[in-house]
């Protein structure tokens, strides 16, 4: 899906939003302010590093410390009546997920289909969850394949409702994984260029997205992402020590640009591409 960007500047702050894989990011720099009562129809789920983090919502304060998960449902009216006591620029990364989404992320994992999840805590404080979400939010508008993206939305949704909403896991069929593993690699295998998606990768194995990166992970070691990206680099190997450019070879094999490429190659292979064929000459 393509990502569209807008850019609002409000006084002393600014808004950045964008919409990729079905969900409306928005990065929020700038001054923190009070913010007057509303609500979404969608599901509300951010990191912000506002000061004193207060949130009125359902009657109740919720406080949420600097760099917590704030979570508020589809149509849940909130306000942050109370701006910051200290004169510092604020952070928040936020996603908005509509309810089909969500159900569809929920059915996926959960043991019987409950319908809309719902989160009894509206504050999550747990650290690795939020490293997931940073991290998932920051690819979102970063250079990143269609499955790196696809993976990190999917494995924080998931992680979300399976961990703190009102879904039970579903048990795992392990029968048949050793033959979608292999019919995934293949695939990927022989289309490693290509922009290729989680939906794809889904219907080859005939599981749904959330399985199929759990089943390739736990098979080979490695999500279907970093497969890809291993393969990309392995093929742009042999181009740069055939004689192609840097740039050609990133272009080649499925890198946005030679940036992109650079990162990933220098940490599969150890040193930059050049460097690599600089070494291979001598």
């Amino acid at each position: 899906m393509a990502m569209h960007n807008n850019e609002i500047s409000l006084g002393a702050g600014q808004v950045n939003g964008w919409q990729a894989r079905g969900v409306a990011f928005e990065l929020h720099r700038g001054q923190p302010h009070a913010i007057p009562k509303h609500a979404h129809d969608t599901y509300q789920i951010g990191m912000t590093t506002r000061d004193p983090g207060e949130y009125l919502c359902d009657g109740k304060a919720w406080y949420a410390p600097p760099g917590s998960i704030v979570l508020f449902h589809p149509g849940q009216v909130h306000s942050a009546p109370r701006a910051s006591v200290r004169s510092c620029s604020a952070i928040s990364r936020l996603i908005f997920v509509d309810i089909g989404k969500m159900r569809e992320v929920a059915a996926m994992v959960a043991e019987h289909d409950g319908g809309q999840p719902h989160f009894d805590d509206l504050v999550i404080t747990d650290e690795a969850f939020i490293a997931r979400f940073l991290a998932m939010h920051k690819m979102a508008g970063a250079a990143a394949s269609a499955l790196e993206k696809d993976s990190g939305l999917l494995s924080a949704l998931a992680q979300l409702v399976l961990r703190f909403g009102s879904v039970r896991a579903r048990p795992e069929n392990v029968q048949g994984n050793a033959a979608r593993t292999r019919a995934i690699r293949e695939y990927v295998q022989d289309r490693y260029a290509e922009n290729i998606t989680l939906a794809e990768l889904s219907d080859v194995a005939r599981v749904s997205p959330y399985y199929l990166n759990r089943i390739f992970a736990s098979e080979v070691g490695m999500p279907p992402h970093a497969f890809q990206t291993q393969v990309r680099v392995e093929r742009a190997k042999s181009l740069l020590l055939g004689g192609m450019s840097v740039t050609d070879a990133a272009l080649e094999t499925g890198f946005f640009d030679q940036s992109h490429f650079t990162r990933h190659f220098r940490r599969i292979v150890g040193v930059p591409p050049k460097r690599y064929v600089s070494c291979a000459r001598h």
